[in-house]
This record gives structure tokens, C-alpha cells and sequence, in this order.
């Protein structure tokens, strides 16, 4: 059975992080192996939640798991409660990646153009140098920006479509590197074929393709969670990249169609239990 080490927060509250991880890569066969680096009672996205930093959990890992000789298929992070967090999050990696050890990084750092709460100036330079090393990075439309040194500005949905999408495309190929095997621009939303949607672009070394799917009416947290999830567990499965970006997507399209059905809050996220199957 494969494993993975997640290195991600786990809220109370929001379907997140590890409580995203967990279910999804654990219904397709993988072994999650998680590394908490925050305990929180409710993900950010609620006016008052409490934080606890388990950044010492980190190193703690790196110990135990070098001593009982731990070997992981991959290496799964997102969200870094400092920037002390993120020198401690290389040298996991440094610790534990092999050839043949896949780098998932899900840079964690904001949404709608605008860093998240716990985001300073530190995450995100600690989160730029994590980027570089990894074979595989799905950051939002802001998140892609800031790795790639773009404002905000210039993709907002103000922006005509054709030029909006040209520029995120050009913010894709900036991001790939010749040692990337994939980038994957997640949550754009636009008009697509008459109709509201949610793109996402995935960039390969052999070029381009965007995978559409409908959007429900509402912005749900943790989404973006679920889906490097599901794609992580897609490539371990070796799932053809666009195949494994279009059935996360899917997955995540029939939980939110359902949650806006049923007037789910938006931050407990998207009721995606009864979907799992569909992975």
C-alpha cells in the first residue's frame, strides 16, 4: 500500500486539510501518514476560531520516522501556520524524499486576491522556496499570482475574458519548470459556453488543457483541499494527469451542487462524504 506523509492543519470546523486528505486518500488506498502542523477549532474562514501551532510535531516526525526507517511514496503539504514551519517542512523533505518520492505542494496562502489571516510576509517567502522543489503545485488564481509575481489585478473577472484567460495561461507556463511534471491553476471562474463554470488549468510539459465544470451558485471552503487530494491520489494511481484533475473536479462539482441545494454553510465546505465513491 502507498503512503503519504500529509503535512497539513485539521480544523473542527470546514471540511479541510486533514480532514479532506484523510477520507479521499484513504477511500482510493493510500495510506495517510499525518503530520498536523496546526490544530484549529474552525478553518479561517470563521470570524473567531482559536489556533494551536503543533510545529514541533514536525521535527518530532523527522526524528521517529528516520529511526523506524519510514519510506513515503510521496510528500503532501499545504497549509504553515509561520515561516518557522516552512524551514522545518524542508528539511521533512530533505529527510524523507527518495527518487521516485512525488512532491505535492499546495500553496496555502489566499483566495479572491487577498492573503489569508495566517499568511505574513514569512509564509509566503517560505512558500515560494517550498514551490521550487515540487513535482506537482496546485495553487488557486491568487496563489499562482504571487508565485509567479503577477497582481492580482490583472486576472480579476473585470478583466476582459479572452485577456484574462491568455494571462492566467502565461501565469501557468510561467510557474512549470523543466524538472515540473505538473501544474494545475484550480477554482478560476468564468463564463464557459453560455454558463457560469469553474476552470481549472492543467499545465504539462507537453503543453495545455483546460477542464470546465459547472459552478454551483456558492464559494465553499477547503475545495481546494479536496481536489490536490483526489488529484494526489489520482497520479498515485497512475491516472492520466488530465483524467485525474477531471474526475477531483467532478467530485467536487456534485458536492457543491448538492451543499448550495441544500443551503450548506459555505465555511463547513462542500458535503463530499457520499461522493467518494466516485474516485
Amino acid at each position: 500500500m502507498k503512503k503519504v506523509a500529509v503535512i497539513q492543519d485539521i480544523s473542527g470546523f470546514g471540511r479541510c486539510s486533514l480532514t479532506a486528505a484523510l477520507p479521499v486518500l484513504s477511500c482510493m488506498g493510500i495510506q495517510v501518514c499525518p503530520v498536523p502542523t496546526a490544530v484549529l477549532t474552525g478553518q479561517t474562514g470563521y470570524p473567531d476560531y482559536r489556533m494551536q501551532d503543533c510545529g514541533r510535531m514536525i521535527g518530532a516526525c523527522i526524528d521517529r520516522w528516520s529511526a523506524q526507517g519510514v519510506e513515503l511514496d510521496a510528500i503532501y503539504t499545504g497549509f504553515l501556520a509561520s515561516g518557522l514551519q516552512g524551514r522545518q517542512v524542508h528539511r521533512f523533505v530533505r529527510a524523507f524524499r527518495r527518487p521516485g518520492t512525488l512532491l505535492l505542494v499546495d500553496p496555502v496562502l489566499g483566495d479572491h486576491g487577498e492573503l489569508y489571516p495566517t499568511a505574513d510576509e514569512a509564509v509566503v517567502r517560505q512558500m515560494r522556496l517550498l514551490v521550487r522543489q515540487a513535482d506537482v503545485i496546485t495553487p488557486n488564481l491568487t496563489e499562482a499570482c504571487l508565485l509567479a509575481d503577477v497582481p492580482y489585478a490583472a486576472v480579476d473577472a473585470a478583466q476582459p475574458r479572452a485577456l484574462r484567460m491568455r494571462r492566467i495561461r502565461e501565469i501557468g507556463r510561467r510557474l512549470m519548470t523543466p524538472s515540473r511534471q505538473l501544474v494545475v491553476i484550480t477554482g478560476i471562474m468564468a463564463d464557459h459556453r453560455g454558463s457560469r463554470a469553474v476552470g481549472n488549468l492543467v499545465c504539462m510539459p507537453a503543453g495545455e488543457q483546460m477542464v470546465w465544470t459547472k459552478a454551483s451558485g456558492g464559494s465553499y471552503s477547503g475545495t481546494g483541499d479536496l481536489f490536490a487530494s483526489a488529484l494526489l491520489g489520482g497520479l498515485l494511481c497512475q491516472q492520466d494527469p488530465v483524467k485525474a484533475v477531471r474526475r477531483a473536479a467532478r467530485m467536487i462539482e456534485k458536492a457543491a451542487e448538492r451543499s448550495f441545494a441544500a443551503g450548506t454553510d459555505p465555511r463547513e465546505g462542500v458535503a463530499f462524504e457520499t461522493f467518494l465513491k466516485t474516485l
